[in-house]
């Protein structure tokens, strides 16, 4: 099962919503946001006598890419930025979404890793969700060999290697 699966499996057949999601594929992680589109943020309020609790299920989202050094290209965040809203399907409101950029490490004389961490955008859920394809099993053939044995001081007998078919899932 991939992340993108996991994520759908969790929210939609268990009805666990995570508080945060890391997402550390740095070449990758932002076109996997699409997995969130139609995500179902809800609201609910607690009232006591004296006060009234709001809470909110929107996740933090904190997503590893790679950008460009900033001295090699100045709009680097806004293009990471650009490439997570193409995915989502809305825009990111720094304010609103609690959109913050960190540089994690120097990865190349042109890139750094960096981590964007935003709470997921309300209007993320009025969108239609994108139907992954179900992952067909595969079927994959491991070759395992066996030892030899020495029947004389030149001449080796071995059998031949086996194969192992193995069901992944």
């Amino acid at each position: 099962m991939d992340a993108q699966h996991f994520l759908r499996h969790l929210v939609y057949d268990l009805k666990i919503t995570p508080n945060h999601v890391i997402m550390n594929l740095p070449a990758s992680a932002p076109e996997l946001l699409t997995v969130f589109r139609g995500y179902p943020i809800t609201t609910t309020a607690t009232t006591t006598t004296t006060t009234t609790t709001t809470i909110t299920t929107n996740p933090t989202i904190h997503l590893h890419c790679f950008a460009p050094k900033i001295k090699i290209n100045p709009q680097s965040h806004t293009l990471a930025i650009e490439r997570c809203e193409k995915s989502l399907g809305c825009k990111l409101d720094k304010q609103r979404d609690q959109l913050s950029i960190h540089i994690v490490r120097d990865v190349s004389p042109a890139n750094n890793m960096i981590c964007m961490s935003f709470k997921l955008p309300p209007a993320i859920q009025q969108l239609t969700p994108i139907i992954l394809e179900s992952k067909p099993t595969q079927t994959t053939t491991t070759t395992t060999t066996t030892d030899t044995t020495k029947t004389n001081d030149n001449e080796q007998l071995s059998q031949p290697p086996q194969a192992k078919k193995t069901r992944l899932q």
